[in-house]
């Protein structure tokens, strides 16, 4: 019989990856992860739908990344941006529909609406 070196280390390597993929699933810590998507929802509850800028400060880090591409970056920027929702589009409200999280990592799939009566789709929030 031939030896095929390459099939032998695509094999091992192949059968590598999936013990690591099980390997790094048993390390899981899905009760950490739900705290992470209780965090990450009463965020964007306090910051974009009661536009409540100083109780939303207390899940701020050292430095805020903005993901909204209409928004600047920034402490300064988000602040403007919530001052603006407040002051423009006081009835503007997100509900979400979805949550992701993997470890550290959460989405959530939120429908957007400046009004009641008309809702738009984003995916609009992560939290790392």
């Amino acid at each position: 019989m031939k030896k095929h070196p390459y099939i032998t280390g695509f094999i091992t390597g192949a059968l590598f990856a999936a013990s690591a993929v099980t390997i790094g699933a048993a390390a899981r810590d899905f009760m950490q992860e739900q705290r992470n998507i209780d965090i990450a929802i009463e965020f964007y509850d306090l910051l974009l739908n009661q536009k409540d800028w100083d109780a939303a400060q207390q899940y701020m880090g050292s430095r805020y990344i903005q993901h909204n591409p209409n928004a600047p970056d920034g402490f300064e920027g988000i602040k403007a941006h919530i001052d603006m929702l407040r002051r423009d589009f006081p009835q503007n409200r997100g509900e979400i529909k979805h949550i992701f999280s993997n470890d550290d990592l959460v989405a959530l799939h939120i429908h957007t609406s400046a009004h009641r009566s008309c809702a738009a789709t984003r995916l609009s929030i992560c939290f790392a």
